[in-house]
């Protein structure tokens, strides 16, 4: 399980195998998944098994869990991904239990993914799509230093998409 990194409260690192668990129970809670795409049992088991396969292939990139440093705990998960199709780019995404929202993990999070991924990883710039009633979300985005630039149609909606870039920092 190789750590991608480390903040102050934060471990961002690959998962186990041994760890679907932690990653279904998260993708299948209701409150978590409310403002995200929700997935069947089966896609949720397809996505888990790419991940495995793409931590060797692109290990610098992915879907990692992140975890309390302090405790061990699991507490949400995050991504930088190639974006989707229509966008450029390296895309940023993150979803925590409801217990540790509102409490700066989200930002503190973002922040450290933005950092590695222009800086570490020599990005030009990074994407991320929050579903347009997700406030929450869009606030953390802009702590962070994200720019709304326009909206993107997914989801049956136009959702705010968010750019940030080495140049701007």
């Amino acid at each position: 399980m190789k750590t991608i990194l480390t903040t102050p409260r934060l471990r961002i690192r690959q998962f186990a195998e041994s760890e679907w668990p932690l990653f279904i129970g998260i993708s299948e809670d209701p409150e978590v998944m409310r403002f995200i795409t929700p997935r069947t049992p089966e896609q949720n088991r397809e996505l888990f098994e790419q991940m495995m396969i793409d931590y060797l292939v692109i290990p610098e990139f992915g879907r990692w869990g992140i975890f309390d440093v302090e405790t061990g705990d699991f507490i949400g998960l995050c991504m930088l991904l190639e974006a989707r199709p229509g966008l450029n780019g390296i895309e940023l995404g993150y979803s925590f239990h409801y217990e540790y929202w509102n409490k700066g993990y989200a930002t503190e999070l973002v922040k450290a993914l933005v950092n590695y991924g222009l800086y570490d990883q020599d990005l030009p710039e990074i994407c991320a799509i929050t579903n347009p009633e997700n406030m929450a979300s869009q606030r953390v985005l802009e702590k962070a230093g994200f720019t709304s630039t326009e909206t993107v149609f997914l989801w049956e909606k136009n959702n705010p998409l968010y750019l940030i870039n080495r140049a701007d920092q």
